[in-house]
């Protein structure tokens, strides 16, 4: 029993159950989950799930399933590409769950190390694109050139907006997945795609922006100067993607007139992990800031006046901003921003430089070595790619079968050439395997190669070389040691809080444990080395992991069937909805363009409906954070016409199972629509209900929050959608074809095995356990505060679900302390903040999840009502109005130790309100964040080290 993984996943022991049951005043796990959800949406029998493995079974089934797949040496390109993982990089940021635990950086003073570290980031990217803004990274090269494209749209003129312009230019030689990935987001947003030769087009005022990739997708690079001032001449946008690893080598594109730059930082240190997840880049003019899609990380400053950084322009958060958002993206990929940035940080310029120089010159070597043997090639300027010509007596699938025999893959294209890209693993030994292949495909006698032969040099046409050094700041120059990055490294993680040092009570985040046994198939190259475009008669371990997860969140869901292509939640409420239109499309019901959301829901929900082309109907909430069932069926009567369908979540976001779902649901269903169900809130149904049940016939899962997925910073996220049987055929297509959401077929398939190992570790006793478990750690934290705070939305019989609102606007009055001082003084205490002001402006949102311990929810609700008794002291005048522990919190360290405290109160009480709180005590670097001053004065990337470290 004990070597169960539940006795590990789940923080609560039977002993501390039978001590909080008294506390809440029942006197059963039963009796609380039947006061808790509806007896008509509980789930009449359990999930039909394999049996727990304990860990080691599942290490041994892990490693089992990763020897099936064939680590091959993939020439294959097209955006993916081997790279070296620096292992202090792999060992001390991949592996480090201090890295991989914490949250996106909303609250900066307990994420200063993240900010840096994503800083350095967007410098790097600024650096190598010649262009002043970069985010702080999105989802991948597809999405973001999706992104780009929407931007540009954004960006027309008024006369251009007047005369409804609308179309947009892609040139057909940009990567296959970023073209499919355009058609389906384009065809949503009323933006016309026109697809040809960049040399061709008559670019004329009907088009607002062009897309052109740099290399081509053949590896050619074309000089696009001229085009790009053509298309400025009629007010044109222009957007490139770029491989960044080329622009060490070839002139940026923000040196000759590109509006937007985009591209995968993948080759930046990060593996191919069969098609993701890693980080796109995007970057811009200056003018453009405020349209940027993602988030930026600028230089700011504190209270006392010392350089702090943080999340800037809190609007590019598209979420906030609901049924006006101009994108959906609600997440990175920060974990793989932050392993790239250090990735350039432990290289430098000439590191850099240097890897890109010998790319380039192996694939300068292997092109003037083809026509000993026979073959061509059609790239006349390259950087690491060749397009090559068979002889004529060469036909391509013999050629493939001799590939294979040496364990190498090209890319074949339709036209019998051979694609062959060369990579940073690219050395002596593969080159002259290449050239066996070659040489035995025209029955000739291979001439070997040594390192000497090898010569570094540019083969390019020097108008196309880059002449401005990059990577100048200082960061970049410091820590070419592992001792000195590893120190670096570590001096940062330092500054951050994460699952490492205490709970993290974000409500609809669902910070849970990502345990170890989970993450560590993540670093077998059988899972991560593996390119997405590799033959499936390669992968056959990661066929077997696909299909039986996408079989376990089919079975939990209670729908029919699930496609793991969204990369995050927002992109997976984005292939819900177009599912739904594409449904309604095929039975020539294209008038259905109206969803109904409720006010209370998510912000994505709205943000996705107007990606999705969609009409919002937003529907009020009752006193008691209900949807008002009257209004429900009164909008739903009003747009019954063209009613598409509606946008909930369940339990509520004001964390409540609300009693009249189905009759929520059937109302929908009763006009023609479609019931979309946002999964947020899934770790409260898991065993217990499902959407399939309760009447959903689409639901989004957040792998990051539900199924133990890490946050990682603000990303990976993974979205997968599961439907109901008759929506199956309008899923998206794996070969780059119809309703394509996301660059790679399984999206960020490489961290699926985490997952995949939760469920198959947990079983479905464990997982019915841990959702049970949520749902008392919240009611226990419920009972605790409510007398103190006031918990703002119950259930009918006095219930919350898996999380809470505690109410904080009535201190305000009275003590002038609002929600936002109690959650920077939860830091003086260790503690990350609960969620601020949402739902409900002035409220804390707290969800403790099931892997916290009862003495871990005990230290929080202790925190919480000495603070409450702080509010009290301020109230009484015991305390200062103005000059108290509340608002002059967080207190960093260089105050607590300054020779001077002004303050009326202690040091001991600002540092160490709580005895326990010195046991384990979180010092801060930086005080109370200026966010307005930020903004006022906007910096996104470092400024040499010793201005403002």
């Amino acid at each position: 029993m004990n070597e169960l993984f539940q006795n590990r996943h789940i923080g609560i022991t039977q002993k501390d159950q039978e001590a909080m049951l008294k506390t809440i005043k029942v006197d059963s796990l039963d009796e609380l989950i039947s006061q808790t959800i509806p007896e008509n949406i509980l789930l009449k029998k359990s999930l039909d799930l394999p049996e727990p493995m304990t860990e080691k079974q599942y290490l041994d089934h892990i490693h089992e399933l990763g020897s099936k797949n064939l680590l091959y040496t993939s020439y294959i390109g097209r955006g993916w590409y081997d790279t070296v993982l620096p292992a202090v990089i792999q060992r001390n940021i991949f592996e480090n769950p201090s890295w991989y635990t914490s949250y996106t950086p909303y609250q900066a003073e307990i994420s200063q190390g993240r900010l840096e570290a994503l800083l350095n980031f967007q410098t790097a990217v600024c650096e190598l694109t010649g262009m002043p803004i970069s985010n702080a990274s999105l989802l991948d090269e597809a999405t973001a050139a999706a992104e780009a494209a929407t931007m540009m749209y954004n960006l027309r003129s008024r006369d251009q907006i007047k005369e409804n312009v609308s179309k947009l230019f892609v040139d057909r030689n940009v990567f296959p997945q970023t073209l499919a990935v355009l058609k389906t987001r384009t065809k949503v947003q009323d933006i016309e795609l026109v697809i040809g030769d960049y040399d061709e087009i008559n670019l004329t005022e009907e088009y607002f922006g062009a897309i052109v990739q740099f290399p081509n997708a053949d590896g050619n690079i074309y000089d696009y100067r001229d085009f790009i001032d053509a298309a400025h001449d009629k007010n044109i946008k222009v957007s490139v993607a770029a491989d960044i690893l080329s622009l060490a080598l070839l002139t940026p594109p923000g040196e000759w007139g590109a509006d937007i730059v985009f591209g995968s930082t993948q080759r930046w240190g990060i593996p191919m992990n069969y098609g993701g997840p890693s980080a796109a880049y995007f970057a811009c003019r200056e003018e453009y800031k405020r349209e940027i899609p993602g988030r930026i990380i600028g230089v700011s400053k504190d209270v006392n006046g010392k350089t702090a950084l943080r999340m800037a322009l809190q609007t590019r958060e598209q979420h906030i901003k609901r049924e006006k958002a101009t994108s959906n993206i609600c997440t990175a990929q920060a974990l793989l921003a932050t392993m790239a940035g250090m990735y350039t940080v432990y290289h430098g310029a000439e590191g850099i430089k240097n890897i890109a120089l010998r790319i380039h010159s192996i694939a300068n070597y292997i092109s003037e070595l083809l026509p000993i043997y026979g073959f061509s090639q059609t790239n006349n300027q390259f950087f690491d790619t060749l397009r090559i010509v068979l002889p004529e007596n060469v036909k391509q699938e013999d050629f493939k079968k001799i590939a294979l025999n040496y364990e190498v893959n090209f890319h074949y294209f339709e036209n019998g050439n051979i694609g062959l890209s060369i990579d940073e693993t690219t050395d002596i030994e593969k080159i002259n395997t290449l050239i066996e292949i070659f040489a035995e495909a025209v029955g000739n006698t291979p001439v070997y190669v040594s390192e000497d032969q090898i010569e570094l040099f540019v083969s390019f046409d020097e108008t196309l070389e880059r002449k401005t050094d990059f990577l100048s700041q200082d960061v970049f120059n410091l820590y070419r040691s592992e001792t000195e990055l590893m120190r670096y490294i570590k001096r940062l993680e330092r500054k951050d809080i994460s699952l490492t040092h205490s709970m993290i009570s974000l409500g609809s985040c669902t910070m849970k444990l990502n345990a170890a046994s989970e993450m560590l198939s993540l670093s077998m190259p059988q899972f991560n080395g593996i390119h997405p475009l590799t033959p499936k008669d390669q992968t056959e371990g990661y066929n077997e992991l696909i299909e039986n997860l996408e079989q376990y969140l089919s079975t939990i869901t209670g729908l029919a069937t699930c496609s793991l292509q969204p990369n995050s939640g927002a992109a997976g409420e984005f292939t819900g909805l177009l599912t739904i239109r594409e449904y309604f499309a095929s039975k020539g019901e294209t008038q259905r363009d109206t969803v109904l959301i409720p006010s209370s829901a998510h912000g994505t929900n709205p943000a996705s409906a107007a990606q999705a082309g969609l009409n919002i109907i937003v529907t009020k909430c009752d006193e008691n954070g209900n949807v008002d069932i009257a209004d429900w069926k009164e909008k739903a009567i009003q747009y019954k016409d063209v009613l598409l369908g509606c946008m909930i979540t369940y339990p509520s976001t004001h964390g409540i199972f609300e009693e009249n779902i189905r009759e929520i649901c059937s109302v929908i269903h009763q006009y023609g629509g479609q019931v979309y169900m946002d999964g947020a809130n899934m770790n409260a149904q898991v065993g217990m209900t499902n959407p399939g049940t309760i009447g959903a016939d689409v639901c989004h899962l957040n792998l990051h929050k539900t199924f133990a997925i890490p946050h990682g910073g603000g990303g990976p996220g993974v979205g997968p959608i599961c439907v109901a049987e008759h929506l199956k055929e309008f899923l998206p297509d794996k070969a780059f074809g119809r309703n394509t959401v996301s660059a790679a077929p399984y999206g960020s398939a490489g961290v699926l095995p985490i997952t995949y190992g939760y469920i198959r570790m947990l079983g479905e006793a464990g997982l019915k356990l841990s959702s049970q478990i949520a749902i008392l750690n919240a009611n226990y934290l419920a009972a605790l505060l409510d007398e103190s705070y006031g918990v703002l939305y119950k259930g009918s019989k006095g219930r919350v679900g898996h999380e809470l609102i505690l109410d904080c606007r009535n201190f305000k009055n009275n003590s002038g302390v609002n929600e936002t001082d109690i959650a920077k003084r939860l830091i003086d205490y260790g503690f990350h903040a609960p969620t601020l002001s949402f739902p409900v402006h002035g409220t804390l949102m707290i969800e403790p999840t099931e892997s916290e311990s009862l003495a871990e929810l005990d230290r929080f609700s202790e925190t919480m009502l000495q603070i409450f008794k702080e509010i009290k002291e301020i109230e009484s005048g015991e305390a200062d109005k103005i000059d108290n522990v509340l608002k002059n919190s967080p207190h960093p360290e260089y105050e607590i130790t300054a020779d001077e405290w002004n303050h009326k109160y202690s040091r001991s009480k600002a540092a160490y309100p709580l005895e326990w709180v010195k046991l384990n005590k979180f010092w801060i670097n930086v005080g109370r964040v200026d966010n307005a001053y930020g903004d006022r004065n906007l910096v996104c990337t470092c400024a040499p080290t010793s201005e403002w470290q």
